[in-house]
């Protein structure tokens, strides 16, 4: 599926496991939710309990989902998106090394708190 569809990627926290896993595929994000600024931004908290999330949890999960959804309804109502199809080069090189920095390496750029493109995808065409 990643190599068919633009892949929003979701991190969740500063091991940022969405960008790494992407990054041993071989594949690059159409954009990144890095979800610590948007708790930041929003001033949300993901709760103490993770079986039942409370409700401040609740309300930074909703927030995450508004941004993807917000990406992707742009994506899809721009069909002249450059967007050209990948193809998975995994990379197992860096499965264990802790020192790359996956920021860097997927040359994120920032377009809103907490939401990012790579520097090697076009802009949006979109305002968030």
């Amino acid at each position: 599926m990643v190599e068919e569809c633009p892949t929003v990627v979701i991190d969740g926290c500063a091991h940022q496991c969405g960008s790494n896993f992407l990054l041993l595929l071989g594949i690059e994000p159409i954009a990144r939710i890095y979800t610590p600024e948007i708790m930041l931004e929003t001033h949300l908290e993901p709760g103490r309990t993770r079986k039942e999330l409370e409700e401040s949890g609740k309300l930074l999960a909703r927030e995450v989902a508004r941004q993807a959804t917000t990406i992707a309804r742009g994506l899809l109502e721009t069909p002249d998106y450059p967007y050209l199809r990948q193809t998975l080069r995994p990379n197992p090189a860096p499965l264990f090394d802790y020192s790359v920095d996956v920021e860097k390496e997927l040359g994120y750029v920032s377009v809103a708190p907490g939401i990012y493109r790579p520097a090697g995808m076009p802009p949006f065409p979109f305002r968030l």
